[in-house]
């Protein structure tokens, strides 16, 4: 996640064990050597190294009488990137972004589309983002919308914290790995922004038109960002939410889906 996290990490790690404790850490092949070296330096002892084609496995032990204070930095501490200003020039705001998440200096594609269709659309009443990264897809969404009240929610710790302190402590819900784990109630949101990401053999397309016509009010918006190989296989199965926009680009790809007859029609294409 980035040489000072896991440094972070090692100094921490030393204010939980004994002299007894034996910790056995895996890490990529093109991280191993600085991070052992960086071990070294904090003043543990290494006992074992194996290497693998892909990882290296350490174990490592803290024999010395003096340990490290256990960090109390306040987040993101050790996890911050870089600060930068995010968004079109009349509507920029600053992001603080973190190692571990992608993102961090520049837009990728699914971003690109996910903005160029939402330039075209209003979210009303409450909006729901789902992997909201480093927070950009919440502030795409937030510019979409009025006075909206957005919730955050996904399945990775740090994305959500980073997204809700760029967005000034907005509200996010417990990590869940599917969003239909999280129980929330029938037509409960105006608009949802959802980020796909898929697994193999996982029949996500059917699981993902449900949970999406459950979550929607009537008239209600979802935008769904994707790989254009994932978007077309979603939109083979979309009861009950007819298709109000689409954007493409380099292999990425954002739909506007309305629940019912009724809702906006974007001309975007």
């Amino acid at each position: 996640a980035g040489p000072p996290v896991l440094a972070f990490f090692l100094r921490a790690l030393a204010s939980l064990v004994d002299a007894q404790s034996v910790v056995a850490v895996v890490l990529v092949n093109s991280l191993a050597e600085s991070w052992i070296q960086t071990a070294r330096e904090l003043g543990w002892e290494q006992l074992l190294s194996e290497k693998g084609p892909r990882h290296t496995v350490f174990h490592l032990s803290w024999r010395r009488a003096a340990k490290p204070e256990s960090p109390a930095e306040t987040f993101p501490g050790a996890y911050q990137r870089l600060s930068r200003f995010y968004g079109p020039p009349e509507r920029q705001k600053e992001l603080l972004t973190v190692w571990g998440l992608p993102n961090f200096d520049t837009e990728d594609y699914r971003l690109q589309t996910q903005q160029a269709l939402l330039e075209h659309l209003v979210f009303r009443g409450k909006v729901l983002v789902w992997e909201p990264g480093q927070g950009q897809s919440a502030l795409l969404a937030r510019s979409a919308a009025p006075s909206p009240f957005l919730t955050l929610a996904g399945s990775d710790l740090l994305a959500l914290r980073i997204s809700a302190l760029n967005l000034q402590d907005a509200p996010f819900l417990p990590c869940a790995s599917v969003l239909d784990l999280l129980k929330l109630p029938a037509g409960a949101y105006g608009g949802v922004l959802l980020n796909l990401f898929t697994e193999p053999h996982v029949p996500w397309v059917e699981q993902t038109r449900e949970v999406l016509f459950h979550l929607l009010e009537p008239g209600g918006v979802a935008v769904v960002s994707g790989t254009s190989t994932d978007l077309a296989r979603f939109l083979t199965s979309h009861k009950g939410l007819r298709v109000a926009g689409d954007f493409r680009f380099r292999g990425w790809r954002s739909v506007a889906l309305v629940r019912g007859a009724s809702g906006p029609r974007l001309a975007v294409s």
